[in-house]
């Protein structure tokens, strides 16, 4: 979408990797149902970025400086806005319901490091804390997206979601600081 309020034009993005696609043979696509549900997300953002008025449409988004940091055998994801407690059934923002399926990975040397938590930070809904099994330093490398979604027409799962429901949209590699 064009941005009215300053000279150079930006382009924004309405999230569709949770969205549910049709199902095989032809699982790339989106579905009726997710088709919908886009329509209804490019209304939002319409309505937001180029008329200005006050909705969400577009969920939450990583902060522009620092979105990723580490601590010790924390590494913490921080987004512009409160982040949505992960759904029953896909804790630590997983498809498998465990640390080790999550969408978030890390990297550390290259090598991807074993999580043992992934859950809102305490005292700060805008951002997430990873529980690694080690401490890391250096260059670590964080991806938040789904390693493999269905292709059976379900919507994705262990997807990042603000309080209005609106997700965020996958990335990586990030390169904390």
């Amino acid at each position: 979408f064009p941005s009215h309020d300053n000279a150079i034009i930006q382009a924004l993005m309405v999230v569709t990797h949770d969205l549910p696609r049709n199902s095989a043979p032809d699982d790339i696509h989106l579905s009726q149902e997710g088709q919908k549900e886009l329509g209804k997300r490019f209304a939002l953002a319409y309505r937001q970025r180029v008329l200005g008025e006050n909705v969400n449409g577009t969920g939450p988004r990583l902060l522009t400086s620092a979105p990723v940091t580490t601590s010790g055998s924390v590494v913490t994801v921080s987004f512009d806005r409160t982040i949505a407690a992960a759904l029953g059934g896909e804790t630590h923002w997983s498809t498998g319901n465990t640390a080790a399926t999550s969408n978030f990975r890390v990297y550390y040397d290259g090598v991807e490091q074993t999580i043992n938590s992934v859950a809102l930070k305490s005292g700060d809904a805008t951002k997430i804390d990873i529980t690694l099994a080690a401490a890391v330093s250096g260059v670590v490398v964080v991806t938040y997206g789904d390693r493999a979604g269905p292709s059976d027409g379900s919507w994705r799962k262990g997807v990042v979601r603000d309080l209005d429901g609106m997700p965020a949209p996958m990335f990586g590699p990030i390169v904390a600081a």
